[in-house]
C-alpha cells in the first residue's frame, strides 16, 4: 500500500536586472529595470529525502534561464514585446514542465503571475518554436 505524503509548494526567488524598449507603449528608448522573479510548483515530499527536490536542483532550473536574460536587452531575447506579463509567460515556458507558476515583480510594485494551467495552446506553440 502506497503511503501518501504531504504536498508542499516550493519556490525559488531571484533578483536580476535587464533592459528593454517598449515603443508600442510609447516608452521609447532602452531602459533598465530590476526584476524579482519567483518560480514554484506543488509536489509530494519524498519520504527518503524529506524534500521534493534538492534546493540545488531547483536553483539550476531557474538560474540557467536567468543567466540568458540577466543584464541583457530583453528585446533581443524574447520573441514577443518584453513586458513583465510576457516575460513571466516566456520564462515559464523555458522551465521543465513540473514548474507550475512564475511571478514577476518590477516597476515600483507591479506584479504579475502566470500559472501553467492558464497558458493557452497558441502561446505554447508560438513561443516554444522560438529559440531561447
Amino acid at each position: 500500500m502506497k503511503t501518501s505524503w504531504p504536498r508542499v509548494e516550493c519556490r525559488v526567488s531571484v533578483f536580476f536586472d535587464a533592459d528593454h524598449d517598449l515603443p508600442q507603449m510609447n516608452k521609447q528608448g532602452i531602459h533598465r529595470h530590476n526584476y524579482w522573479l519567483e518560480a514554484g510548483y506543488w509536489h509530494e515530499i519524498n519520504p527518503h529525502t524529506g524534500c521534493t527536490k534538492t534546493m540545488s536542483d531547483m536553483r539550476v532550473d531557474v538560474d540557467e534561464i536567468v543567466e540568458k536574460i540577466k543584464d541583457k536587452n530583453l528585446n533581443e531575447i524574447l520573441p514577443v514585446t518584453p513586458t513583465a506579463e510576457f516575460l513571466a509567460c516566456w520564462f515559464l515556458m523555458q522551465l521543465p514542465a513540473y514548474w507550475e507558476f512564475v511571478v514577476i515583480r518590477c516597476y515600483g510594485g507591479f506584479e504579475c503571475r502566470i500559472d501553467r494551467k492558464n497558458m493557452t495552446q497558441a502561446w505554447k506553440e508560438n513561443v516554444s518554436a522560438c529559440p531561447a
